[in-house]
């Protein structure tokens, strides 16, 4: 109809075709996305419009008031496009259930964080918000500060009686985008990746034939990350869940892991630890470990990181140029030695690549694998087209 315009977008894997009338603003235009995909005007954000350069990062956002005033038919591009745009957004309920989930007190300790205090006094750990510590409170970086970071965090959707709750998975996806290392480097690439998301942690190492550790779909669409252990029960190590980061943010530029994926990824942690200067001041560092040791117990992965170093690269300067020429089954156990544990473990590195017909995504995955039952572990980190797993 000559009377009508006609947006087409995606939105969580599905594609619409939203109508409104010709005369309709952005805000109308909002409303009218917001009863078809579900996705609150207060989170909608439509992505990819560089035909209109008075939108800052070609992001159109209905609850601006800027862009709330504007006309349908006056953005570029925005109307009759034949390829849709991305829409993110949040329904009100999810928001809700989050800002619920966030005023849960959870200062009443139970008999598992009571031994879990235990085993970190005995093993000499101090609390990190003791003595003017680092918070866990850390909200997100604004996008009017830094323009160039993540835009939209999901957590992955939990039981209640799942501790740490979404809400604190949600706290650590913002921690990992308020990173003085991650900024820096996202700044200075350009970077602007729509989605930071949580990952359910697929499989468990020993036990299972695979453990995915993060993956990147259509190379910076979206990343996600596995925050959790095996067990539900806490965090993996910070430090490395910074460093799977790192290892995505790569395959924004590079997709099979060859010398320029490595080369790419060495620089990205070379410039981590640049940004990162507090950590990496006087007094950042304690013999025996590092300022990012976890408060939680977690499952070993010196073995499995290892050789993703092996296979992402290795940055100057360290214990890992000490490692940088030998092969990943000797920096496995190396990494076992230095824990204390017997090598017994024979890691690897390869790559493959499939292709599923459910999904035409690209997705970068880092897995680490065992390939028979009574075979070693091995890190398998593959560039392959999947269906990721469901959030």
């Amino acid at each position: 109809m000559a009377d009508e315009l006609s947006v087409r977008v995606t939105h969580r894997g599905r594609e619409y075709v939203v109508r409104v009338p010709a005369d309709a603003s952005v805000v109308d235009l909002g409303i009218e996305l917001e009863r078809a995909t579900g996705a609150s005007v207060a989170t909608q954000k439509v992505l990819g419009l560089k035909l209109a350069k008075f939108l800052k990062g070609g992001t159109l956002t209905p609850s601006r008031a800027e862009d709330a005033a504007l006309a349908v038919s006056a953005v570029p591009g925005l109307c009759d496009s034949i390829k849709p745009y991305m829409l993110m957004g949040s329904a009100a309920s999810e928001v809700a259930a989050l800002d619920a989930a966030a005023q849960v007190d959870h200062r009443v300790r139970g008999f598992e964080q009571e031994d879990l205090r235990g085993r970190r006094r005995r093993r000499g750990h101090v609390s990190r918000t003791a003595g003017g510590g680092r918070s866990s409170g850390v909200g997100p970086p604004s996008t009017a500060t830094h323009p160039y970071t993540f835009l939209e965090y999901r957590a992955l959707h939990v039981p209640e009686f799942v501790n740490p709750p979404a809400s604190a998975a949600l706290k650590l996806l913002h921690r990992l985008a308020a990173d003085p290392g991650i900024l820096g480097v996202m700044a200075k690439h350009k970077w602007t990746v729509p989605l930071l998301a949580e990952m359910p942690p697929e499989g468990k190492v020993g036990v299972s034939e695979s453990c995915v550790l993060g993956y990147n779909v259509n190379m910076g669409q979206e990343i996600h990350l596995r925050l959790r252990t095996d067990d539900m029960r806490g965090f993996r190590v910070y430090a490395r869940i910074r460093e799977t980061l790192l290892h995505e943010l790569t395959h924004n530029v590079h997709g099979p892991h060859d010398v320029n994926f490595k080369r790419l990824c060495s620089q990205l942690n070379v410039e981590c630890r640049e940004f990162d200067w507090k950590r990496n001041g006087a007094g950042a560092q304690k013999l025996g470990g590092t300022a990012d040791e976890s408060d939680e117990e977690t499952w070993s992965e010196d073995e499995a990181m290892a050789a993703t170093r092996a296979s992402s690269g290795q940055a100057l300067g360290g214990e890992g140029w000490a490692r940088a020429n030998l092969s990943p089954a000797e920096a496995a156990a190396a990494a076992a030695a230095a824990r204390g544990v017997r090598p017994s473990v024979r890691i690897a590195t390869r790559g493959t690549s499939d292709r599923s017909e459910e999904s035409s995504s690209v997705v970068h995955v880092l897995r680490v694998q065992r390939v028979a039952a009574c075979t070693p572990w091995r890190t398998l980190i593959s560039s392959s087209s999947f269906c990721p797993p469901s959030s």
